[in-house]
């Protein structure tokens, strides 16, 4: 039975104009065309949908989207074959369900374009993006015995999400028509990567679409699945506060076209030129800066935000030590503060 599982595919499904209304739920919903190709049992091959819709009257929502697919779901033959093997039908309220997410190779990666959620009798937007894009979801073994696989790579991005601020807030959306913005759409994603030498690379972006955008990338090392499984939470806190290290932690502004509609408004405001908004900035700066104690790290910040301030696209904080850096082993530089030692220790920099 489960070699002929096994061997079951299907070359091509399509339907088109597909609509279903389900009056007892006060619901309709349909497509204009769904297809699907190379289906097997242990990889799902690809889908795609044109035209969806979704109404549902008793919440007063129409959900649409013009095109969605997902490809690549993937399972593991071997580990389907062990749990047909170990499950026992009588006893399977005892079951560890985690043996489950052992079939996985990949939950595959996917996207959907210009979705919208309205008012179905007003057709008033209430929500809407251009693009999400869902770059991958893969499992795979963690732990030395190979008994148990983990989330090891998740990878998304929204792009071009609406959220109606016009409504949601006025004054931020009135201060955005000021800089010279006809709408404001926000940028969002996130990815996550755990190698088998147990290294975690951790990245998320947020930005506002075609303003700017704030990325934060991190790496982690000496993450040992194999120790953490049965720990306390207090035991499993100090594991992770002397055991996990700093590899990098980085922190970038990108900018597209905030910095200069900001300064042209600040200095219109000022009732000043834009080149003289800008020397009246970087003055204040170094007055501020003067008293300062001087540092490595504090010639760097003033020439990246002198670049930043003059046109430059990015400016990056970046914490990135020779040697990696568990935080227990961080805290003294910070409980005695000496700026100097912490930005060597740290090897702390600030650059365009």
């Amino acid at each position: 039975m489960i070699a002929a599982a096994f061997s079951f595919s299907i070359d091509k499904f399509i339907t088109d104009n597909f609509n279903l209304v389900l009056a007892s739920q006060n619901r309709e919903f349909g497509y204009e065309k769904s297809e699907g190709s190379d289906i097997s049992l242990l990889d799902w091959g690809s889908w795609y949908v044109k035209n969806s819709f979704d109404i549902d009257y008793n919440l007063n929502t129409e959900v649409t989207y013009e095109y969605s697919e997902v490809k690549n779901v993937t399972f593991d033959k071997n580990e389907i074959i062990k749990i047909a093997q170990k499950v026992d039908p009588k006893n399977i309220d005892n079951m560890d369900y985690k043996i489950f997410i052992n079939i996985l190779d990949s939950l595959g990666s996917g996207k959907t374009q210009n979705a919208s959620i309205k008012d179905p009798i007003t057709k008033k937007k209430l929500f809407s993006m251009d693009n999400v894009n869902l770059n991958s979801i893969k499992f795979d073994y963690i732990d030395n015995n190979n008994q148990q696989k983990f989330l090891t790579e998740f990878g998304f991005e929204v792009k071009g999400l609406d959220v109606n601020i016009n409504e949601v807030s006025p004054e931020f959306s009135t201060y955005f028509v000021l800089l010279g913005y006809n709408s404001v759409k926000f940028d969002f994603g996130s990815n996550y990567i755990l190698e088998k030498n147990n290294d975690l690379n951790f990245d998320i972006d947020l930005g506002i679409t075609d303003a700017a955008s704030l990325n934060f990338e991190s790496t982690f090392s000496g993450l040992d699945l194999n120790q953490i499984t049965n720990f306390t939470d207090d035991a499993l806190l100090a594991y992770l506060s002397t055991n996990i290290r700093v590899k990098k932690i980085g922190l970038t502004l990108l900018d597209n076209s905030l910095r200069g509609k900001l300064l042209n408004l600040a200095a219109q405001t000022s009732n000043t030129s834009v080149g003289a908004f800008k020397s009246d900035l970087i003055k204040q700066m170094d007055a501020y800066l003067v008293n300062s104690q001087k540092t490595r790290l504090l010639n760097q910040y003033r020439q990246a935000v002198v670049k930043f301030i003059n046109g430059s696209k990015k400016i990056s904080v970046k914490v990135e030590p020779k040697t990696p850096l568990s935080f227990m082993e961080m805290a003294p530089y910070f409980i005695n503060p000496d700026l100097n030692t912490i930005i060597d220790k740290l090897n702390l920099n600030i650059k365009n």
